[in-house]
């Protein structure tokens, strides 16, 4: 019957374990039990077993996939939306699998996209709408 066992995998243990594996992607879980002992995390009486150390990574590993799920379900929404990626390129991260650097940048709209959203268009680009007559011309380039 289970629950005989008091609970060893304290916060603090499951930190660590979760901490040698991003430093060593490739460690195995008798490996992290000996070195929770070895660095005195645990002692031999209370450290988890092999089971509960995997089944930890296990956990971890599918709270982060429903976390990077969520968000990219959200940047799709928000990008479906506003028809462009809502968040500036300085706030992206390109080491995240969602990263919005496959988004088009500001400098990417469609001049109509400008003038819909009261944004000024960048400098560089060579056509305009004027607002009070709402044709394009020709800019001067410098």
């Amino acid at each position: 019957i289970g629950g005989s066992k008091p609970k060893v995998a304290t916060p603090p243990v499951v930190n660590k374990i979760v901490q040698y594996k991003q430093q060593n992607p490739t460690i195995f879980a008798w490996e992290i039990r000996d070195r929770l002992v070895e660095e005195g995390v645990c002692d031999r009486e209370n450290t988890p077993s092999v089971s509960s150390i995997n089944r930890i990574l296990r956990n971890k590993a599918a709270e982060r996939a429903a976390q990077y799920a969520m968000i990219e379900r959200e940047r799709q929404q928000l990008a479906s939306i506003y028809g462009f990626h809502p968040w500036p390129a300085s706030i992206c991260d390109s080491s995240v699998p969602w990263s919005c650097h496959s988004m088009p940048h500001l400098e990417e709209y469609p001049i109509h996209e400008y003038e819909r959203r009261g944004l000024e268009p960048p400098s560089e680009m060579s056509i305009i709408t004027t607002p009070e007559s709402g044709s394009s011309q020709e800019e001067p380039s410098q």
